[in-house]
């Protein structure tokens, strides 16, 4: 069985991110421990049998690894590193969580459903699943942490821009369409003045271009013959 505290095991962007947040725990006096990064499904059963089969009680309702499997690597569990005090203090885990979410994770203690304090993972923003991580869609790389507003900012180099540019377009292309735009957009596809579809979809929810405008612009006024013919 696979039941790893290291850090490193976790997808890179993730680790990289886990770690700033270890620090920035430490900077405000929380003195965090790493208990958990990634599992295997053998160790997944072993947890999901305590409270069933084995004597405890149940900790997790989930039989297949999906945010800490070895597979994914996008979580991590921990708690207070205080003998006899790991798991005692609400305002503790509160703190730390405020932490990790303010750099973008989620934290299992907002779940409605089996809360989960010691729980941090990466799903941007709550749009990735369990279903999807089993499934084995896993959301894009997590921005570099930004420093605190205590820090003195750095100036943003292409990397970071790039990483950032991508979450956002990917947010967007994420979105549903409106149902209000339905009837257009059906015309619109019918009509060739938007082209696409296959694997990437006519990507609505994403941004366009200048040159993609003219294009459509350019369709719409053969569609409605407002061109001038050339003339030899």
């Amino acid at each position: 069985m696979l039941h790893s505290r290291d850090v490193a095991l976790l997808r890179s962007d993730v680790a990289a991110n886990c770690r700033v947040w270890q620090e920035r725990c430490r900077e405000a006096g929380l003195n965090v421990l790493v208990t958990s990064t990634v599992r295997d499904q053998a160790y997944q059963e072993y947890l999901y049998q305590q409270g069933r089969t084995r004597p405890g009680a149940i900790i997790t309702n989930g039989r297949v690894p999906t945010f800490h499997s070895d597979k994914a690597g996008l979580a991590w569990d921990f708690c207070k590193n205080v003998k006899g005090q790991e798991y005692s203090d609400p305002d503790f885990f509160r703190q730390a969580a405020a932490i990790a979410k303010g750099m973008g994770f989620s934290w299992g203690g907002d779940w409605q459903s089996f809360p989960d304090q010691p729980h941090i993972q990466w799903d941007l923003h709550g749009k990735w699943t369990n279903a999807m991580i089993r499934a084995g869609e896993l959301p894009p790389s997590m921005p570099p942490a930004q420093p605190d507003q205590s820090e003195e900012e750095e100036p943003m180099d292409i990397h970071q821009f790039e990483a950032l540019w991508q979450q956002m377009r990917q947010e967007f292309q994420d979105n549903d369409s409106s149902p209000y735009s339905e009837e257009a957009r059906k015309w619109a596809v019918e009509k060739g003045l938007i082209t696409g579809g296959g694997q990437t979809g006519y990507m609505w929810e994403d941004m366009m271009t200048r040159e993609q405008m003219v294009t459509v612009l350019y369709r719409f006024a053969q569609l409605a013959g407002l061109l001038e013919e050339k003339k030899d």
